[in-house]
């Protein structure tokens, strides 16, 4: 017998608003949230469905009903405030294009894209394009830093990193300033975050991600993704993830080999071209 969506919905919310613990505040969250969603869903932006997905597995797996609810309805408040009606209908079909490249047999863009694919390791993402395909994405919702133990208004949550793996990929990503993807989406995001007075990123750990299963076959590939590249980047542990302060610790140019000096130098002046562009667009 298939079950109806008032039925499915009736369940969901009994399950995770009555039965998770903090009823009252859940209730009084997920509450702030429907209104929220109203005139994204009178736009057509939304489906009517769609705000289950913050109650169930969403985000990480470390984070209760409640820090769901308070991360998404500031989220939603963050961008209304930051972009205009045009803006958010780019978001939720096209996406809004961060920064481009079009001086080169392969143009590069960088948008900001709201994905149903992906809402569950997080409905916003970065992702990396070069020549219309998608060879990279950082997944990550704007939080409450109270929630963290931060005194800040605002930070990233970063869930989700993805990179696509073939020859193919590598060659055009190599082709497209030599620079790693995720590297210039970190680059991109931090030049958002520092128009809008976002200085910090909370990262997901490995154990806390949606993908990781309790003993996967390539567990320490997937530790290196998240963890340790959490730490090379200047990331310290908080709680149950890592705190990943802007900007970026960057390995000091005498302690790279005088031979790849050179080469260090035109990427880092390359990554703060991309940051000067994305934060003029963006800055109030």
């Amino acid at each position: 017998m298939r079950i109806s969506w008032r039925i499915r919905i009736g369940l969901t919310l009994l399950h995770h608003l009555f039965l998770t613990g903090n009823t009252a505040t859940n209730i009084k969250l997920f509450a702030k949230l429907f209104n929220m969603f109203r005139p994204l869903r009178g736009a057509g932006l939304v489906k009517r469905g769609t705000i289950l997905s913050y109650l169930s597995v969403f985000l990480s797996r470390s984070l209760s009903t409640r820090q769901k609810l308070e991360i998404s309805t500031h989220h939603y408040a963050f961008l209304q405030a930051v972009f205009s009606a045009e803006q958010l209908s780019a978001l939720f079909n096209e996406g809004i294009e961060f920064y481009a490249e079009q001086n080169s047999s392969d143009p590069l863009n960088i948008l900001l894209v709201h994905s149903p694919a992906y809402i569950y390791e997080g409905p916003c993402a970065l992702t990396f394009n070069v020549n219309g395909t998608e060879y990279a994405r950082i997944s990550f919702m704007t939080a409450p830093g109270y929630l963290f133990g931060l005194d800040d208004l605002s930070v990233f949550y970063i869930s989700c990193m993805q990179k696509k793996h073939s020859e193919e990929g590598t060659s055009k990503i190599t082709h497209v300033n030599s620079i790693h993807p995720v590297t210039t989406l970190l680059k991109v995001l931090k030049a958002f975050g520092s128009a809008h007075g976002i200085d910090k990123c909370i990262a997901v750990a490995a154990e806390n991600q949606l993908s990781y299963i309790p003993g996967r076959e390539d567990y320490d590939y997937f530790f290196s993704l998240y963890d340790d590249f959490w730490l090379s980047k200047g990331g310290s542990v908080l709680g149950t993830d890592y705190l990943l302060p802007f900007p970026l610790v960057q390995k000091p140019i005498l302690d790279i080999k005088q031979t790849h000096r050179n080469r260090i130098r035109k990427k880092r002046t390359k990554l703060q071209q991309i940051h000067n562009a994305v934060y003029n667009r963006f800055k109030h």
